[in-house]
């Protein structure tokens, strides 16, 4: 009985983690919209901007960097340049790639303002039985949680469907 609570609370948790997931999909799909539009602005300028921030951070403007994030930043400069290289405007850019895009800038911010757990991550997923894919962006944070509410749920069914015998390797 003990398990079905658990099995419950577990579906329970992820259902709200979906609805909250469709509510925050299309505010964050704006947000990104948003920043494709600043950015086609003047193109140059917010180049020229990423850059000096990453110098900055570099030199130690915003604090000590975490181990790692030099080359965080790098891998993130070299997407946000590779995308914007050949494009006058970048409302242009198909979906993916403004993701891309976004997902690389909201990368930069967060290592610059050490909140890698708050940084927006966005996929563009088909859900199963559609054709149309849908958006979803999650923190960070929101990933991990919900990476480690499916293993527990999946561990907690699978202590369910084990039966002890010799040659099991349920633990009990």
């Amino acid at each position: 009985m003990n398990i079905s609570k658990t099995l419950a609370a577990a579906v329970l948790l992820a259902v709200a983690f979906n609805a909250s997931a469709n509510v925050q999909d299309s505010a964050q799909a704006t947000r990104a919209d948003a920043q494709v539009d600043k950015i086609a602005s003047n193109v140059a300028k917010y180049i020229a901007e990423i850059d000096r921030a990453i110098e900055l951070a570099k030199e130690g403007g915003y604090g000590k960097l975490q181990r790692g994030s030099e080359a965080r930043l790098a891998s993130a400069r070299e997407t946000i340049g590779t995308l914007l290289r050949d494009v006058a405007d970048p409302r242009e850019l198909p979906v993916d790639k403004r993701l891309e895009l976004f997902n690389a800038h909201e990368t930069i911010a967060s290592i610059i303002q050490h909140q890698d757990k708050n940084r927006v991550v966005c996929t563009r997923e088909r859900k199963t039985g559609s054709r149309l894919g849908t958006t979803e962006c999650l923190t960070v944070g929101e990933r991990e949680e919900r990476a480690k509410v499916s293993a527990e749920l999946a561990r907690d069914t699978q202590r369910v469907m084990c039966s002890p015998g010799e040659t099991s390797t349920c633990s009990n």
